[in-house]
């Protein structure tokens, strides 16, 4: 049996396996050795009980009642406490959260260290009602790859946990030797005072949900796509989660691998940001709607650089009191192309929306862009050329709600020109309706500019 995720407005589905509990063997696992008294290791005889599920292929329920579990990492290259390498069919449930899995305090981890770590070969596994605890607070000083959990391979699930107090990201998810981690769900979980991220998406992995999760006090992003090597997540879905009071003020990242290898077919949507920016180089084919975005004392709420290719932007609420709503530039000679900007909220300093050295084909239409404040000269909408190598065209700026800035739409054709522009039917409350800029050193030019009915 499968269940389908379907999003109506962006065409997402997923496919991820339901799994009939019933068909499991349960086993208590504190009648098979292991101590709930937050002092005994438990790793061997954690991985005596693994053992017989290697041997026999059988489908296993492991639950933990409540109580504290403590592991200590076994030393190899990397160190893992619960080795879950080519396991199958297997469910580890807690007892209403109350079940801890605990690192092992009072030691310094000088290698990679997981607490749980699943390979390529791992398929159909359930995490459920189980805390991940990184006792980080009794540590020495510990390796930057020092996670909970390490997620490769099919159809893992982990519903309704927590990871908290991780020296690093609360779970990775891992493509490993160019095998793609599929149809991972991470939902209803919490992400605590992680030392880096609290979800961290790296190297290949697709067809994926991160689902209505709660994150507070991570150091780092809260989700943070950073893919590495060959082959771009694909097809995934960040939706109905709440960041709040992220210590780094880049709440999540939405980053592709290479040109080659760009994000493709992401949908983050309905997500709340409190006091975080969301930013993404290399994407492709993606949708960010639905949102709502908040950050203090930070130059933009959304920024997309480099190679950004046919991506909406939609109906999300953006507040930056001291800074730019959304801002989509080139770099490295990738010039975005393709981008629908619509129907957003967006209250900000200035400016309302910046285009830096774009490309072909932006539409910006029937959004609302209000100033709340600041000294310098506030431009509502900005479309400006600052490399040489690109001209910038077909833009068109409709049917948006401009208000209270010294410049409501400002079009500066600084370094390169600009060709096919059209500003029509827009509502601008400003100083001037719109402001054009040429630098004479570089022959630029602004043509087929159509400005009508403003």
């Amino acid at each position: 049996m499968k269940a389908f995720y379907l999003l109506l407005t962006t065409l997402f589905t997923i496919s991820i396996n339901v799994v009939n509990s019933q068909s499991y063997k349960k086993i208590d696992v504190t009648r098979k050795g292991l101590v709930n008294d937050g002092k005994t290791d438990n790793t061997k005889a954690f991985e005596s009980l693994l053992a017989s599920v290697r041997a026999n292929k059988t489908k296993t329920e492991f639950f933990f009642p409540a109580g504290i579990y403590v592991f200590n990492p076994v030393p190899k290259t990397v160190l893992v406490g619960i080795n879950l390498s080519n396991i199958s069919n297997l469910i580890m449930e807690g007892e209403k959260n109350e079940s801890v899995l605990q690192l092992k305090g009072n030691t310094t981890y000088k290698n990679a260290t997981y607490l749980v770590n699943t390979n390529e070969n791992s398929a159909n596994i359930i995490f459920r009602n189980l805390v991940f605890d990184g006792n980080r607070k009794t540590l020495g000083k510990g390796d930057e790859q020092n996670h909970g959990m390490q997620i490769s391979g099919k159809n893992i699930q982990v519903l309704d946990c927590e990871f908290r107090e991780w020296f690093s990201d609360g779970l990775r998810i891992m493509g490993i030797n160019n095998v793609y981690a599929d149809s991972i769900r991470i939902e209803n979980s919490r992400f605590i005072h992680n030392g880096r991220s609290g979800v961290t998406c790296q190297r290949a992995f697709r067809n994926s949900a991160i689902l209505n999760n709660y994150f507070k006090n991570n150091s780092d992003q809260a989700v943070d796509f950073e893919p590495t090597g060959k082959n771009g997540p694909y097809n995934n879905l960040i939706s109905g989660n709440v960041i709040e009071n992220n210590r780094g003020k880049i709440a999540a990242t939405l980053s592709g691998a290479s040109q080659k290898y760009p994000n493709q077919k992401v949908t983050f949507t309905h997500n709340i940001i409190r006091n975080g920016a969301l930013q993404a180089v290399r994407l492709k084919d993606a949708i960010i709607e639905d949102n709502e975005i908040s950050v203090d004392s930070f130059p933009f709420g959304i920024e997309l650089s480099r190679m950004i290719i046919n991506v909406t932007i939609r109906n999300n609420k953006i507040t930056v009191p001291q800074g730019a709503g959304i801002r989509i530039y080139a770099a490295n000679n990738m010039f975005p192309e393709n981008i629908k900007i619509v129907k957003n909220e967006i209250k900000v300093s200035s400016p309302g929306i910046l285009l830096e050295s774009v490309k072909n084909d932006f539409i910006i239409e029937n959004n609302s862009i209000v100033r709340l404040k600041g000294d310098e000269d506030g431009n509502g909408i900005e479309v400006v050329t600052k490399q040489t190598q690109n001209e910038a065209q077909s833009i068109s700026i409709t049917n948006n709600n401009i208000k209270d800035f010294d410049n409501g739409v400002v079009i500066n054709a600084e370094k390169s020109s600009i060709r096919k522009i059209t500003v029509t039917n827009n509502i601008i409350k400003a100083k001037n309706n719109i402001l054009t800029k040429r630098n004479p050193a570089y022959n630029t030019t602004i043509s087929e500019a159509s400005l009508q009915k403003n």
